[in-house]
C-alpha cells in the first residue's frame, strides 16, 4: 500500500498479517529477504526511498517474539539501519478502528519497547482529532 497525504512524500507500506505459523528460522530468513529487497531492488523498482514493513500479530506474545526475531536477525546481517522499518502490533486491522490503526501508537519498532504510530498525522488533520 501506499499512501500520500497533502505535499507529503508518499509513504509505502507491505503489510504482513502473522497467524502464528512460521518459526524462528523461516521468519528470520524472512527478515533477512524483506532487507535485501528494502535496501536495493525496492528503491529502483518503487523510485521510493521509504518503506515499512507494518506486520500485525495475533497476540501480546507473538509480536514480542517476531521483534525478538527480527531484531536478531538485522544484528546478525548487519541489518540495524533498518531497524526502524519495522513495526509490530498485536492490534486486530478488522476490529480496531481504521483511524487508531494507522494513528495511534499501537506499532513497535523492533528492538524498541515505547510504541509509535504506523502514520503521522497530517497537520491540517491534528486539530479535526485535538491533537495540535
Amino acid at each position: 500500500m501506499s499512501f500520500q497525504t497533502s505535499d507529503d512524500p508518499v509513504v509505502a507500506i507491505a503489510l504482513e498479517l502473522d497467524r502464528g505459523t512460521e518459526y524462528q528460522r523461516s521468519w528470520r530468513r524472512k527478515v533477512a529477504s524483506l532487507t535485501a529487497w528494502a535496501d536495493g531492488p525496492y528503491r529502483s523498482s518503487f523510485e521510493a526511498d521509504n518503506l515499512t514493513v507494518a506486520v500485525a500479530a495475533p497476540t501480546h506474545a507473538r509480536r514480542d517474539q517476531l521483534r525478538t526475531w527480527t531484531a536478531l536477525e538485522l544484528e546478525a546481517i548487519s541489518g540495524l539501519h533498518l531497524a526502524e522499518i519495522f513495526l509490530f502490533t498485536d492490534a486486530s486491522p478488522v476490529v480496531t478502528e481504521p483511524f487508531d490503526f494507522f494513528f495511534s501508537p499501537l506499532w513497535y519498532p523492533a528492538g524498541q519497547s515505547t510504541p509509535v504510530a504506523l502514520l503521522d498525522l497530517p497537520e491540517e488533520a491534528q486539530a479535526d482529532h485535538g491533537l495540535s
